[in-house]
């Protein structure tokens, strides 16, 4: 059994363009290795997708998120391989994505490639594009996993008053699910015991 990469801090750019385009987790998954023609083959033939997928976004509404420092990338500039750095957004107009890769638009026939192994943060872009989930900017939360979160932490800490031990639930669950990804007190309580 692999281990889903879903919930991995930093996704690289072809699983940010899997989650903008056709928000599914699986696909973000597949993509964590992805080459070149990984995400265009996934496009390509939609005769052969699973039953239920569409395409919900574009792959352009990343780019003008990165172009309006919206959404921040880093990887290796070319000139120095040995240290990760913030691409600034003043960059992204000149790139043309072709997810994993950035190329250089001004060298596209020798597919220059000025930042290799970008990375954006996984919580940004699941906070930018909603999953089909959510509703309203909203998250519909496991009430389930919410519950048993809940109780590990009660067991774990029983002299702490039920106020306490809901905070630390609701890290938890940010913990599994990514910073951005916080149920309320309200939603904790909705399905925990009395």
């Amino acid at each position: 059994m692999s281990i889903s990469s879903f919930s991995d801090r930093y996704w690289n750019l072809a699983q940010a363009v899997a989650w903008v385009v056709y928000r599914e987790k699986d696909l973000v998954d597949q993509m964590k290795n992805a080459t070149r023609h990984s995400l265009g083959a996934v496009s390509l033939y939609p005769s052969m997708w699973p039953s239920g997928r569409e395409k919900v976004g574009k792959l352009e509404e990343l780019h003008k998120k990165l172009i309006g420092g919206k959404l921040n990338a880093m990887g290796y500039a070319q000139a120095d391989q040995n240290s990760i750095a913030d691409i600034p957004a003043s960059i992204w107009p000149d790139l043309v994505l072709r997810p994993p890769c950035a190329f250089d638009g001004r060298k596209l026939a020798t597919c220059h490639e000025p930042w290799t192994d970008i990375r954006v943060e996984s919580a940004i872009v699941k906070t930018l594009w909603r999953g089909l989930d959510e509703r309203s900017g909203r998250k519909v939360y496991d009430g389930g996993e919410i519950k048993k979160i809940f109780e590990e932490c009660s067991a774990t800490n029983p002299s702490l008053s039920q106020s306490r031990q809901i905070g630390l639930a609701q890290d938890e669950y940010s913990k599994r699910h990514g910073a951005n990804i916080r149920p309320s007190i309200t939603t904790v309580k909705r399905f925990i015991p009395k």
